[in-house]
């Protein structure tokens, strides 16, 4: 049987060492890859054209413009009445025509005032 001498063996542990070596930089290559890769799809799933940050953005714009739709249907609304209140009441059409027009039925008085301009 022969002895080994461990502390001074004869054969090289060289292509082991160097084995472990490469094994040590493939994970570490991996790992940066993997790292990186995360970076990557992080900032690429916040600030990307269907990011989050965007995603946000759009989502306050579809509010805003809700609102301004609800906004001009109430003024269409409005518009509607007044257009059939115009179409079919006389006592509007008659107010809008004193108001707008400075009309006035026969046998009203009518008074006239002339702006004078501020005294200094």
């Amino acid at each position: 049987m022969n002895i080994v001498d461990l502390e001074h063996p004869t054969v090289s542990n060289r292509p082991v060492e160097e084995e472990a070596q490469k094994k040590k930089r493939r994970r570490v290559f991996l790992a940066m890859t993997g790292f990186l890769l995360g970076i990557y799809l992080f900032f690429s799933f916040l600030f990307s054209d269907m990011g989050l940050v965007n995603y946000l953005r759009l989502g306050q714009t579809a509010r805003n413009l809700e609102a301004e739709i609800a906004a001009l249907k109430k003024e269409n609304d409005r518009l509607r009445e007044e257009v059939d209140d115009l179409k079919t009441d006389p006592q509007t059409i008659e107010r809008l025509a004193r108001e707008r027009l400075g009309m006035a039925r026969e046998g009203d008085t009518v008074f006239q005032f002339e702006k004078t301009p501020p005294s200094r």
